[in-house]
């Protein structure tokens, strides 16, 4: 399986996590936030659906490009669903 790391966008801190505890993540979903030297947030997002393991740590001062945490992919059927509207429900 492979590990894709989540990456610094810019330098700054680290603001912190906000998926500690949670076995699973969807893609997109909202992993942690950094804030650079100008005080611009930077949202961290999970490339897809997966178990991510942090790193770095809350407060932390990392560089751009710095591995701060890990997100291992899940297998397709193990992957969170979100609810289908039937196409016969009304809107």
């Amino acid at each position: 399986m492979n590990v894709l790391p989540i990456v610094a966008p810019a330098p700054g801190t680290l603001l912190g996590w906000i998926v500690q505890g949670l076995p699973t993540v969807e893609a997109g979903a909202l992993l942690g936030e950094l804030k650079d030297a100008s005080g611009t947030h930077h949202e961290l997002r999970a490339p897809a659906a997966g178990r991510v393991r942090p790193i770095a740590k809350r407060g932390e001062p990392v560089e751009a490009g710095q591995e701060l945490a890990t997100l291992a992919p899940l297998a397709r059927a193990d992957a969170p669903q979100r609810p289908q509207r039937s196409a016969s429900a009304p809107v």
